[in-house]
């Protein structure tokens, strides 16, 4: 099967497509398959495609908010996040943070620092802490709300616990 059939089924991004169930698709690309791990490799690259597809109308959804609305558009579409979902959502970092943590400390831009701090070791530490302190506090917020004093002696105990929590290299397991 070439990848120009396969692209041809796929169709190309932004296009309206026919929606099929499970069925009709694996019977098209079991047609189109020469062997059963071209199928396995097909339909993961479908999956990829229709996620890819889904994401892109988020972003053009997204982007027009932000074209019509400004900056202002984007945090009342966050606000409306927060209140359907019962999430709260925190901007932890910005991308114009990083480009002036860049420039500033090497003299260099680079349009693609975003999304390469995005997939650090670091990224992935801050957000697992960052999980971690709101699952902590979140026991802290409803002892706050019901009346209920923390003792001296729990705060220390938890403190310990996450500068504990906090030592142990990850990266040993």
């Amino acid at each position: 099967m070439e990848d120009e059939e396969w692209q041809d089924y796929l169709g190309d991004e932004g296009e309206e497509y026919e929606v099929l169930d499970h069925e009709e698709e694996l019977e098209i690309i079991r047609s189109l398959a020469e062997d059963d791990q071209e199928i396995i490799d097909r339909m993961d690259m479908v999956d990829v495609h229709c996620a890819m597809l889904t994401e892109a109308k988020y972003c053009d959804a997204v982007k027009s908010i932000q074209h019509e609305q400004g900056e202002s558009g984007i945090m009342n579409l966050l606000f409306a996040v927060e209140r359907q979902t019962g999430w709260h959502l925190e901007i932890v970092a910005s991308k114009s943070d990083i480009d002036d943590a860049l420039f500033n400390n090497y003299g260099l831009y680079d349009d693609k620092a975003w999304d390469k701090v995005r997939n650090s070791d670091t990224w992935t530490t801050m957000t697992y802490d960052v999980n971690y302190l709101a699952t902590r506090y979140a026991r802290d917020m409803v002892d706050e709300v019901a009346g209920v004093v923390n003792s001296p002696l729990k705060t220390a105990i938890r403190k310990k616990l996450f500068d504990l929590w906090k030592s142990i290299d990850l990266s040993l397991m």
